[in-house]
C-alpha cells in the first residue's frame, strides 16, 4: 500500500500508570511521534493517548475504541513509538491486533521501520518483537512485585501511598508522622475508647469542626472511613503486601497495642464494621421493597394506620410504567400476605430439595459441566502449545515452513476450542446447573431455613435481609366476588 501526505492516520501513545514521570514520558513520546507526522507529511491526523498498563486491551478503553476503527479500514496508517506500545499482553490480544491490520491492510510505522503485516515477513518480525516485548514485560512485572515484598521486609510501605497521619518522605521512601493530622487521629482515639463515641458521631464532630477528610477529592467524613483508621494495622507499626506479606515497619506506631485491642473488641460489639446489607433502616417491615404491582413492577407501600394492623397499599404509584389494571389492585393485611408468601417458600424449599428429581436432566445438566472443564483444560493446553512452538522456533529447533503450518493449525484449533466452549457457557443446561447450584447453596443456609421453620425472635429487618436474598419480588391480587370469602393468590419470584 502506498503513502502519502493525504493518508488518514491515527497515532497511539500509551505509557504506564507505574511510570513515575508519566507527564514528561508523554510529552517526549509526543515530540517522537510529530517528527515521524512530519517525516511523511501526513497532515490527516487523529491522536489517541491514555495512561493504563498494557495487560489486556479491554483494560485500555482508549486503545478499545481505536481498534474496530482499524479493523473497519478508517486508517491508512496507524503510527506508535514502538511496536509494543500496541501490546505486550497475551497471545490473544496481539493475534487480535494482528488480524485487525492484515483484514484492513492498514500500515504500522514506528521511528524505526514501516510494517505491512500482509507481508509475511513483517508479520513474522512483528511477532518475534511481541514475543520478545511480552518476555520483558513479565520480567518487569517480577522485578516489580519483589520489589514490593523487599520493601516490606526491609519495613516501609511498598508505595507511596500511607494512611492518613502521616506522609511519604520521597527522599528516604519511608512514611514520617505528620504532626498536624496525628493529633487529629489521637482525638479519633480518645472519643472512640474514652468517650465511647460511636464511628459515626466521631465522623460528624469531624465535620462540625471542619477538619479536611483523608481524601483530597472527598468532603466530608464518614462513619466508615473512621472504622478503618481506627483499625488500620499501619497505625500500629505494621506494613503488609498482599494477605500473605506483612512485617513489622520501620515507622513510628500512633497506637498501642492494647489501644487496638481495646478498638477491634469494641467495634465487633458496635458492629459498626461496614458490611453488606448493614446500611438498613432498623425499622424496616419484613416486606419492605419486595411486593410489587403486577401490573407496572412499582413497589407497594407498607404503612400502620394509628391503632390498625400494618396494610400492605393497593398500587398507587403514579408513572409512564403505570396501566390501568393498576387500579384494580387492593390492599392487604401485612400478617395474611407475610404468611401466604412463608408457605409458598415452604413448598418451594421441599421442592429444591427432593432426592427424585428427573435423572435425565440432572445427568444432561452434569454432563455439560463435565465438557466445560475438559474444553478449558484443552483450551490451556493449546496456548502453552503455541508458546512452546515460538520458543523451538526462536531455538532453530523448526524451519520457518515447519513452524509457520504447525503455528497456524494450532491457532485454528484454538479458535475452534474458545468457540466451542463459549457455546457451551451459554448453553440452557450449563446455565440452569449454575442456577440451581447458587440456589440451594442459598437456601442450605442456617438462617433460611430457621425462618422456614419459626421466625420466633427474628427482628423485622432480619426477616426483611433474609427473604431479599432468596426472592426478587413477590405480587399479588385479591379475587373478591359477592358472597363470596376473598380468594388471594400470591406470585413469588425467587433469585
Amino acid at each position: 500500500m502506498n503513502i502519502d501526505e493525504n493518508s488518514k492516520v491515527a497515532v497511539y501513545s500509551r505509557k504506564s500508570r507505574e511510570d513515575p514521570d508519566t507527564e514528561d514520558t508523554l510529552l517526549k513520546h509526543r515530540d517522537q511521534l510529530k517528527a515521524l507526522l512530519n517525516r511523511y507529511s501526513f497532515t490527516d491526523v487523529e491522536w489517541f493517548e491514555e495512561v493504563v498498563s498494557s495487560d489486556s486491551i479491554d483494560n485500555r478503553p482508549i486503545f478499545s475504541r481505536l481498534l474496530p476503527r482499524i479493523r473497519s479500514g478508517e486508517f491508512d496508517v496507524v503510527c506508535v513509538i514502538a511496536n509494543d506500545r500496541l501490546s505486550r499482553g497475551s497471545q490473544i490480544d496481539s493475534g487480535r491486533i494482528m488480524e485487525a491490520f492484515k483484514e484492513s491492510n492498514t500500515l504500522l510505522i514506528t521511528p524505526q521501520k514501516i510494517y505491512n503485516m500482509s507481508n509475511e515477513s513483517d508479520e513474522m518480525l512483528s511477532e518475534f518483537e511481541l514475543v520478545i516485548a511480552r518476555n520483558e514485560y513479565r520480567a518487569i512485572k517480577r522485578r516489580l512485585l519483589n520489589g514490593r515484598k523487599d520493601a516490606v521486609k526491609e519495613g516501609r510501605p511498598h508505595s507511596g501511598s500511607v494512611p492518613y497521619g502521616f506522609k511519604w518522605d520521597k527522599n528516604d521512601k519511608t512514611a514520617k508522622v505528620d504532626e498536624e493530622k496525628i493529633k487529629i487521629y489521637r482525638m479519633m482515639i480518645d472519643w472512640f475508647l474514652n468517650e465511647e463515641m460511636s464511628s459515626v458521631a466521631i465522623a460528624d464532630r469531624l465535620n462540625q469542626l471542619e477538619i479536611p477528610p483523608p481524601s483530597s477529592r472527598g468532603k466530608m467524613w464518614y462513619g466508615e472511613v473512621v472504622t478503618y483508621l481506627l483499625i488500620n494495622d499501619f497505625h500500629r507499626g505494621y506494613v503488609w503486601y498482599g494477605k500473605d506479606e506483612q512485617n513489622k515497619g520501620i515507622h513510628q506506631p500512633t497506637k498501642t497495642e492494647e489501644e487496638h485491642i481495646k478498638i477491634v473488641e469494641r467495634l465487633s460489639k458496635l458492629r459498626t464494621y461496614p458490611e453488606a446489607g448493614r446500611r438498613l433502616n432498623m425499622n424496616t417491615n419484613r416486606l419492605s421493597g419486595i411486593v410489587r404491582c403486577p401490573y407496572c413492577l412499582k413497589v407497594q407501600s407498607i404503612d400502620q394506620p394509628k391503632g390498625r394492623q400494618k396494610h400492605v397499599r393497593k398500587c398507587l404509584r403514579r408513572s409512564t410504567a403505570r396501566e390501568p389494571m393498576c387500579d384494580t389492585t387492593k390492599g392487604i393485611n401485612e400478617d395474611i400476605l407475610y404468611g401466604a408468601i412463608l408457605q409458598e417458600m415452604k413448598q418451594y424449599s421441599s421442592e429444591l430439595f427432593k432426592r427424585n428429581k428427573n435423572t435425565e436432566t440432572e445427568e444432561q445438566a452434569t454432563f455439560s459441566v463435565q465438557l466445560i472443564e475438559l474444553k478449558e483444560k484443552a483450551i490451556k493446553k493449546l496456548r502453552g502449545r503455541i508458546d512452546r512452538l515460538k520458543e523451538l522456533y526462536l531455538d532453530g529447533d523448526l524451519d520457518k515452513n515447519e513452524y509457520k503450518e504447525k503455528l497456524e493449525k494450532a491457532q485454528e484449533n484454538l479458535i475452534k476450542s474458545e468457540k466451542e466452549l463459549s457455546e457451551l457457557y451459554s448453553s440452557v443446561e450449563y446455565q440452569k446447573e449454575k442456577a440451581l447450584e447458587k440456589r440451594t447453596y442459598l437456601w442450605q443456609k442456617e438462617d433460611v431455613q430457621a425462618l422456614l421453620e419459626s421466625d420466633q425472635g427474628m427482628s423485622e429487618t432480619e426477616i426483611n435481609i433474609i427473604l431479599k436474598k432468596l426472592i426478587s419480588h413477590v405480587s399479588y391480587k385479591v379475587k373478591d366476588e359477592d358472597g363470596k370469602q376473598p380468594e388471594l393468590s400470591v406470585k413469588v419470584y425467587y433469585n
